[in-house]
């Protein structure tokens, strides 16, 4: 009887044993879990590639923070609320129309690359009781851009495929000048198209 009594007190300490050296490895290990456990993922602007600019980004912003393309940040899900930007005209005519495209590349997960366009001033030739003030951005003049304005509508066209949440990355790309004169700007510099009003056709501009 004294064998098996010092046997299972033999038994019971090694149990001990392994139950203290566990519950100290998980209270250990417990705050370095939590330290170590994944982030959302971290948000991110990027500026579209552009073949000879007509207007300049000189000031990105997160909230009142400044911010370089490609910085990684942490946000929250609503981030491009937050989202603001000023612009240059560089070009030697004022512009009287300008379309910002705001695109979110991770949206090509769910089909065609979902793209929402900030304008301001108003398109010649087109008749819109919801037009924009009129715009003339003089050589060298600035234009601050708050997507706060736009965040409710712009909230609406992603949620048609995605959810906030998944919407970590956005592109800054200009999409269409219009100067004073009339001509345009989309990459290559446009001319009206006489046989198609509304319409643009590429023209090579004379060197000023």
């Amino acid at each position: 009887m004294e064998t098996k009594s010092s046997i299972a007190r033999i038994v019971w300490s090694l149990t001990y044993i392994t139950l203290v050296v566990i519950a100290l490895r998980f209270a250990i290990a417990g705050p370095l879990h939590v330290r170590a456990a994944p982030q959302g993922q971290r948000k991110v602007v990027e500026e579209a590639f552009t073949v000879n600019p007509q207007i300049r980004v000189t000031k990105l912003k997160i909230a009142n923070t400044p911010r370089n393309f490609k910085e990684e940040f942490d946000e929250t899900d609503d981030w491009p609320r937050r989202l603001s930007l000023e612009i240059e005209n560089i070009s030697a005519k004022p512009i009287v129309y300008l379309q910002i495209n705001l695109n979110f590349p991770e949206t090509r997960l769910s089909g065609n690359l979902m793209s929402y366009p900030i304008r301001y001033g108003v398109r010649p030739g087109y008749t819109d009781p919801s037009s924009n003030q009129p715009l003339r951005l003089m050589p060298g003049d600035k234009l601050e851009i708050s997507v706060n304005d736009h965040y409710e509508k712009l909230e609406r066209f992603l949620r048609t495929r995605h959810t906030m949440n998944q919407i970590n990355k956005a592109q800054l790309e200009v999409g269409f000048i219009i100067f004073d004169d009339g001509t345009a700007w989309a990459g290559d510099f446009l001319r009206p198209d006489p046989t198609k009003p509304g319409s643009y056709v590429p023209f090579s501009p004379t060197p000023l």
